[in-house]
């Protein structure tokens, strides 16, 4: 069997075995989209800069729980519930199954990013340019292989269930709040600002907005997802345990 077709088999496993896994990332990938529009156009008022800032930073925010929670649940669950024997059995290597993992995430931002791009075009709140889908699948790649090695990393490191778990959750909700999604990083103390610039969130919002816009993907903020992509799986890669 080729790597392709081991990363597929072991995401036709998991999604068999965990159809509300799936279920979330449909809901993610198009009711949230909607969600975030209609809270935009009554919170963000006729401004269109104010729209436009409110429904990258929500998306970020919506790709980022999510993609955690699905990578460190799907990890958590291979690794303490049994399916990880089952995978062993098979002809599977480490290499696909990480990166079907992974996967999870970056399947997840895809979905989610082209989703709500075709619906504020439709809006008038995103204005893409003839390269809008290109940048847009550009930013969701990096976006979600960052999330996804963060939410690997959490779960391969774990000691237990539980304390994977908590340690998914406690990083979701932490880097939401210390990541300025929805302002610049300028406004946050300077004690902040360190957690902020590490934190996957804070540079996926600018590519978010720039692909709203229409507007050029900022290099320094591609870099940095880039960057903490690489790093992120290598480290979840390196925690990897396939014979445990």
């Amino acid at each position: 069997m080729s790597a392709l077709g081991q990363t597929l088999a072991v995401l036709r496993l998991f999604w068999a075995q965990e159809r509300s896994a799936f279920q979330f990332l449909l809901f993610n990938a198009f009711a949230m989209p909607a969600f975030v529009a209609y809270l935009g156009l009554m919170l963000a008022g006729g401004s269109l800069e104010a729209q436009r800032w409110w429904m990258a930073g929500s998306i970020t925010l919506g790709l980022g729980m999510g993609g955690l929670a699905q990578v460190g649940f799907a990890v958590l669950t291979d690794r303490f519930l049994g399916r990880l024997d089952l995978l062993r059995s098979s002809p599977v290597s480490k290499l696909a199954y990480y990166t079907a993992h992974v996967s999870l995430a970056v399947i997840e931002s895809l979905a989610l990013v082209l989703v709500a791009l075709a619906l504020l075009t439709a809006l008038g709140i995103a204005a893409p340019g003839p390269g809008g889908v290109a940048a847009g699948m550009l930013a969701a790649l990096c976006a979600g292989s960052a999330i996804g090695g963060l939410g690997a990393a959490l779960a391969f490191g774990a000691r237990d269930f539980d304390a994977g778990n908590t340690a998914v959750a406690i990083a979701a909700i932490g880097f939401a709040v210390a990541s300025p999604v929805f302002y610049e990083i300028t406004a946050l103390p300077w004690a902040l600002r360190p957690v902020a610039w590490l934190s996957p969130f804070t540079h996926i919002a600018p590519l978010l907005r720039a692909v709203i816009a229409g507007a050029p993907i900022p290099g320094g903020a591609l870099a940095a997802t880039l960057g903490l992509a690489l790093a992120l799986n290598t480290i979840s890669y390196r925690l990897a345990r396939w014979q445990e």
